[in-house]
């Protein structure tokens, strides 16, 4: 591996300083409330940690991203939110194997990272446009079928879930944001969750940390975007990458 990519290929001081800070508050919170629920800590736990990795572009990250799905699900299911049980299984889970098999297939050379996508197809952002209304309208009525806790939010969720699913699935670097904007609509939905049962505090917290790993995320894409252009550039002119660091 070369010189370039050896460092991307760990994880930094202050990375795991981010880890420590976004993990700790949801571990101290799930210790002070009464009747804990083991179930919410992994997923919170599971669910950070694979933001962090997703953040350095590792496919790692997006394994991760299908185990926290499943535990998330059942947190969920437990509180009869719907939405988010149907968006976890039906379109997050399903879009994170997509995630897998495209990153895969998009590696950067001798990093470790995933190739960051360029634009989006016009064509594609139009049928972006279209099916996000239409997705979020169709699960409208279906949650309220079905009697959904807070249903309006959790369509909300569906809908901004599957934008930024779409977004990671083109290695889009501005997915991050879509993400956060629905970390904002689910740290309200639990906000809303806890005055009822304080067992689900804990999921306030891990979308608070989820919030910030995400903006992290954002700027960590931005920078490898610029990164992989730099070297490109390097490659194309003749220079080896890294030699520079020698002379």
């Amino acid at each position: 591996m070369s010189r370039n990519g050896s460092g991307r290929s760990r994880i930094a001081g202050r990375e795991w300083v981010l880890w420590l800070l976004t993990v700790g508050p949801v571990v101290a919170v799930f210790l002070l409330v009464p009747d804990p629920d083991w179930l919410t800590l992994c997923s919170a736990v599971i669910g950070i940690t694979s933001v962090l990795l997703i953040a350095k572009g590792w496919v790692l990250g997006e394994f991760l991203t299908a185990a926290f799905t499943g535990f998330y699900g059942a947190v969920a299911a437990f509180n009869g939110f719907y939405g988010e049980v149907i968006s976890a299984f039906a379109i997050t889970l399903p879009l994170s194997v997509l995630s897998i098999i495209a990153w895969i297939r998009h590696p950067f050379p001798e990093s470790g990272e995933v190739e960051v996508g360029g634009r989006i197809p016009k064509k594609q952002i139009v049928l972006l446009l279209v099916m996000t209304p239409l997705i979020a309208v169709s699960f409208f009525f279906l949650l309220r079928s079905l009697g959904t806790v807070n249903a309006e939010i959790g369509t909300a969720s569906v809908a901004l879930n599957a934008a930024a699913a779409f977004m990671k699935i083109a290695r889009n670097p501005y997915f991050p944001l879509v993400y956060g904007v629905n970390d904002l609509v689910l740290i309200t939905l639990w906000v809303l969750a806890s005055l009822s049962d304080s067992s689900n505090i804990p999921m306030v917290a891990c979308f608070l940390g989820f919030l910030i790993s995400d903006i992290y995320a954002w700027i960590s894409w931005i920078q490898m975007k610029a990164r992989q252009k730099q070297t490109r550039e390097r490659e194309e002119s003749g220079r080896i990458p890294g030699t520079e660091d020698t002379q």
